[in-house]
This record gives structure tokens, C-alpha cells and sequence, in this order.
């Protein structure tokens, strides 16, 4: 089937909860007038965090130790900041990641076919969509993994997109032995000319495979 990836590969995209990362994918629109509130977030790596950004307006300010944007502007205008994060391990890791106001996500995933469990076959469809401000690098991978911890390789695809272009369906369909399945889906997006990194996990649990069809 086209798009299948070596279970290597498709090992190295399941997070454990020590990978470091900003999970903040899109901060919400100020309203002119009304006070504004947004909270970055991050995981893994070693707590505390200590964050700061580039570019934030002139009344709008961040707590570095809560990660919580507060204040309020006089007109309604959206912005984009570089927010940046370290952790407090010895030296500390840091990332950095670009981050806009808006109503969507700069980059959309949305199930076209649900994961679901066909007789002895796992089946499903996704789309991703970029709404981000120029083109960008995709990776989508999809990756069933059972009770015991093995890995499945369901879908893995690369794609360059437009502006507000989105990929083909995505679909898989294969066979699975028999056991309980958390289906791990992850949408990495790069956009090459300032290289910000965007990503989009989701989590399936529960899905499974009772018997096995003859």
C-alpha cells in the first residue's frame, strides 16, 4: 500500500511524555476594549519553564514563569509573536516557535473517515489543510499501537502545500492481529522561509481487534 514507512521511522514519531515541546498551536483574536487573556503551553522536558516572545504589542505583556499573556488593546488587531521556552534541565532545552491570532489553526487535520476497526482491518481517512501564511512542508503519519507497546504502521505521507491548500484523503486500511489499539496520528508542518515548526497530534484509544477473519 502506498505511504507505508518502516516501523523504525514510524516509531520515532510517538511521543513519550518526556518529549519537549510548545503545545500552543494559535492565540486567540484580541477584542479592542476587553481585557485579553492567552496561555502558552508546554510539555516534557523538566519543569519549571521560563518563557519570553519577540513582537509582542506595546500593552500586551507575558508572565514568564505562567506562560499567560495579558492586557488589553484599544484596537482590534491581530499580530504574531516568536515565543520561546526553555525548561529547567542542565543546560536547560529551549525551543522556539512562531505563533499568530486567529479564528483556525494555522494547520487544520480533520478526519474525512473515522478510524474503525473492519473485521481484522483498521481503517480511516485524514485530510490536512494549511492556513498558514505562505507554503509549507507536511508530514502526516499515522501509527496503531497495542497493549503491549508494538507499533503498527498505518499511513505515513510528505506533501508541499499552498496557502489554504490541503492534501489528497489520506487513507489506510490494513490488516491487524487481534489486541486493543491507541491509533497515534501526527501532522508535522515546516514552513521553509522562516522555518517555524507547526504540529498537530491526536490520540484514538480503544480500538479493537477481537478476532481474526478465515
Amino acid at each position: 500500500m502506498k505511504g507505508l514507512v518502516p516501523l523504525a521511522l514510524a516509531l520515532a514519531f510517538i511521543q513519550t511524555p518526556t518529549f519537549f515541546q510548545i503545545r500552543t498551536e494559535v492565540l486567540p483574536l484580541p477584542v479592542a476594549g476587553e481585557a485579553y487573556a492567552a496561555k502558552l503551553v508546554a510539555e516534557g522536558g523538566t519543569p519549571p519553564y521560563h518563557w519570553s516572545a519577540k513582537n509582542l504589542p506595546p500593552h500586551l505583556r507575558l508572565n514568564s514563569d505562567t506562560g499567560v499573556i495579558t492586557g488589553k488593546l484599544a484596537i482590534p488587531q491581530g499580530f504574531q509573536i516568536l515565543a520561546q521556552v526553555s525548561d529547567s534541565s542542565t543546560p536547560p532545552l529551549t525551543l522556539t516557535r512562531l505563533l499568530i491570532t486567529a479564528k483556525q489553526a494555522p494547520l487544520e487535520v480533520e478526519w474525512l473517515e473515522s478510524p474503525t476497526v473492519n473485521a481484522d482491518h483498521l481503517t480511516g481517512s485524514v485530510q490536512a489543510t494549511n492556513h498558514t501564511a505562505g507554503a509549507i512542508k507536511v508530514t502526516v503519519i499515522a501509527v496503531a499501537v497495542n497493549e503491549s507497546g508494538k507499533a503498527f504502521a498505518l499511513r505515513y505521507e510528505n506533501a508541499a502545500l499552498a496557502r489554504e491548500a490541503h492534501t489528497d484523503p489520506l487513507a489506510f486500511d490494513v490488516f491487524m492481529p487481534p489486541g486493543t489499539y491507541t491509533l497515534s496520528l501526527d501532522c508535522v508542518a515546516e514552513v521553509p522561509e522562516t522555518g517555524a515548526i507547526y504540529r498537530v497530534h491526536r490520540e484514538i484509544p480503544g480500538l479493537t481487534v477481537s478476532r481474526q477473519i478465515q
